[in-house]
């Protein structure tokens, strides 16, 4: 059954992705790189497959750590799930981000996207990584009515 709700419909663009500009910290500007030409990256959704598997995935990773981590002193125990819960958020950013523009080497030449070269990014530049997270976190940016305005 199709439904025709697009003013909820954060589903499909979710799926297909959306295009964030990287802001430039010091002026809340769309940031240009050496040659002029914007910095993007590509975000799947909240409401993405890949989203719900990988959060699925990260619970049942934290869950699996229960026993062990009951174990631990109450500091310990706070700051290893700190850690994971750190680490599984980076994994699941890097999931949803499916391309980019504009990101450059330090030759100023293209960087092609891969996985790999993402985690690397967000590693680098955290402000790149907090912008992607607050991005993919606010579901109107993928609402079907607004895309077409």
């Amino acid at each position: 059954m199709k439904f025709d709700l697009e003013a909820v419909d954060t589903k499909t663009l979710s799926e297909r992705g959306v295009v964030m500009e990287v802001l430039a910290v010091s002026t809340g500007k769309p940031m240009l790189n050496r040659h002029g030409k914007p910095v993007t990256l590509t975000l799947l959704g909240p409401d993405s497959d890949v989203f719900r598997t990988e959060t699925r995935a990260a619970l049942r990773d934290r869950l699996s750590r229960v026993p062990e981590l009951d174990k631990l002193d109450a500091a310990t125990r706070t700051m290893r799930e700190a850690e994971a819960t750190e680490e599984a958020a980076k994994r699941i950013l890097v999931k949803l981000t499916v391309g980019w523009t504009g990101i450059l080497d330090e030759k100023g030449e293209d960087v092609p996207f891969t996985a790999e070269a993402a985690a690397a990014l967000y590693e680098q530049f955290p402000v790149v990584r907090e912008q992607a997270d607050s991005f993919v976190n606010d579901r109107a940016r993928f609402l079907m009515a607004s895309s077409a305005t």
